[in-house]
């Protein structure tokens, strides 16, 4: 059964899991920066632009993903098709997620295998490397604004981020 919040003001959208699938084989295609990058572009799209889901629904899948081990997107974009369209809609937006993802993946290693001597493939490889921890740090920063509320989670994350960096520096 779908995951809906009593909502005074509206009744959730219906949206058909044709407009689930084509949303996340879109996303899959194009999304790119890491999970706080994609999970950041669905609550931009899903949450703000289309409404499909309130911010609150949208909040409590991001807190489910957060406790189950594996990638948090996937399970943030599988929540959300579960919340419009129950265990089917669930299953097609994981689905059509991952797939455009996984045929880019092996073409791209293939090319990379092939084509790796060259200097230009390499230079290319380098310079996405920056790019891409941009875009993670700014994803991260709009979520964690959004998300503590309070000093005391304030607090907590500083002292957790202290922990994860330290940990991180002394491999």
């Amino acid at each position: 059964m779908p995951v809906n919040e009593p909502t005074a003001s509206a009744a959730p959208p219906a949206v058909s899991l044709w407009a689930i699938s084509r949303y996340f084989l879109w996303l899959g295609t194009v999304g790119f920066g890491g999970p706080l990058a994609l999970v950041n572009a669905m609550d931009e799209d899903l949450v703000r632009r289309r409404r499909w889901l309130s911010e609150q629904e949208f909040l409590e899948g991001l807190a489910i993903a957060n406790t189950l081990p594996g990638p948090v997107a996937f399970q943030v974009g599988v929540y959300c098709g579960y919340a419009r369209q129950g265990v089917l809609g669930g299953v097609l937006a994981g689905l059509a997620f991952i797939a455009t993802s996984v045929v880019l993946l092996i073409a791209g290693g293939a090319l990379y295998l092939h084509y790796a001597a060259l200097d230009t493939v390499t230079a290319l490889f380098y310079g996405m490397g920056p790019v891409m921890v941009a875009i993670v740090l700014h994803s991260g920063w709009r979520l964690t604004r959004r998300t503590l509320k309070d000093p005391l989670q304030w607090a907590l994350f500083a002292v957790s981020l202290a922990i994860t960096a330290k940990s991180a520096h002394c491999r």
